[in-house]
């Protein structure tokens, strides 16, 4: 059995024995992987700051329930998108968050990705003790398509700035 799908495995078998409530609901870092996170679990970042890291230029969906959530001393991303890779859904109807010390937080960050559908009817947050806070961060070279919101987005920095929504892209509807 190679790596890939052990780690799939493992996902999936950790999925069935929170639903059932014999380990706890709270999952480290997901990589380069699909995501349906239900309700009362919380997916969390490892040492290197991302709660879910999309980075191996794959399509992905990301549904969340529950929590997902990144703090740390240094830069920290709940979901991050890079490498060219697309996330053609987000749904959010729980809580996405990021937190930190010192340097900027972004809870979702589409560094260099597509997204095709980001759809929020729960609460998307981002705080900065330092420098600056994204709760949604479309950087140059990167594409939403759809962003539909009827729930919470915030962004709070104590020295420098906040945004809700950072477009350094175009938005394209």
């Amino acid at each position: 059995m190679n790596f890939d799908i052990r780690k799939k495995l493992y996902r999936a078998v950790t999925i069935a024995l929170i639903s059932v409530s014999i380990i706890p609901a709270v999952l480290a870092e997901v990589d380069d992987s699909n995501v349906n996170n239900p309700i009362d679990t919380t997916i969390t970042n490892s040492s290197d700051n991302f709660a879910v890291e999309l980075d191996n230029g794959g399509s992905f969906t990301v549904i969340n329930n529950g929590t997902i959530s990144s703090s740390g001393n240094s830069d920290v991303s709940a979901i991050i998108s890079e490498n060219n890779s697309t996330i053609t859904n987000i749904t959010n109807s729980g809580t996405i968050s990021a937190e930190t010390v010192v340097n900027n937080a972004y809870t979702i960050h589409n560094e260099s990705g597509d997204i095709t559908n980001l759809t929020n009817s729960g609460t998307i947050s981002a705080v900065a003790g330092n420098n600056f806070s994204y709760a949604i961060n479309n950087d140059t070279g990167s594409t939403i398509t759809n962003l539909t919101n009827s729930g919470t987005l915030s962004s709070e920095a104590s020295n420098i700035a906040s945004y809700t929504l950072k477009n350094m892209a175009p938005l394209l509807t």
